[in-house]
């Protein structure tokens, strides 16, 4: 059982302090995840903090044959982010992402070696998107970074949606081997 998986099965018997550790261990990868999906510090902010009330309210339905803890956590953040991104669409027009400045979010109270296992990981996994072929890592950006649908991918790259799709899946699927060798 990793610390990860530790910390959700406390915080299934009501242990708050364990939801503070996964916050500690994990909560800088997320931040940085939904701040490069937002651009805005704010708003990141507030999906962390969502993230992780959801964590809490939902420890039960975590099952680690299905996923490690940190790939849970990180598609309940991609999600709410999307979200919020779709409905500030609505509203205003988004800034262009400035994706430099949403990697650089470290916590002053984090240990120094699991800020730079994470930040190790976090590198790890940013190669591991610049070497997929081109068009399988611009599907996956427009995708998972900017929270394009599938037919406003095709729009933009001027493909068929099934192309889309293939593309899309074909880089998670590399980008999952990759995983599995042992970033998580």
């Amino acid at each position: 059982m990793t610390a990860e998986e530790n910390c959700i099965e406390r915080m299934t018997a009501g242990d708050e302090a364990a939801l503070g550790e996964l916050y500690d261990r994990l909560g800088g990868l997320i931040y940085s995840l939904v701040l490069r999906i937002l651009n805005s510090d704010r708003e990141a902010e507030e999906v962390v903090q969502d993230v992780f009330v959801g964590a809490w309210r939902n420890a039960r339905g975590f099952d680690p044959a299905r996923a490690s803890v940190t790939t849970w956590l990180a598609t309940m953040a991609r999600n709410k982010a999307i979200d919020r991104l779709r409905a500030n669409r609505r509203r205003l027009p988004a800034p262009p992402a400035e994706p430099e400045h949403a990697l650089e979010m470290r916590d002053p109270a984090q240990n120094p070696s699991e800020a730079a296992q994470q930040e190790d990981r976090r590198t790890r996994i940013e190669n591991w998107i610049g070497e997929l072929p081109p068009n399988q890592r611009q599907a996956v950006e427009l995708a998972f970074f900017e929270g394009l649908t599938h037919p406003e991918i095709a729009t933009r790259l001027g493909e068929t949606i099934g192309t889309v799709k293939s593309r899309i899946r074909l880089g998670l699927d590399r980008l999952r081997s990759k995983l599995k060798g042992g970033v998580e």
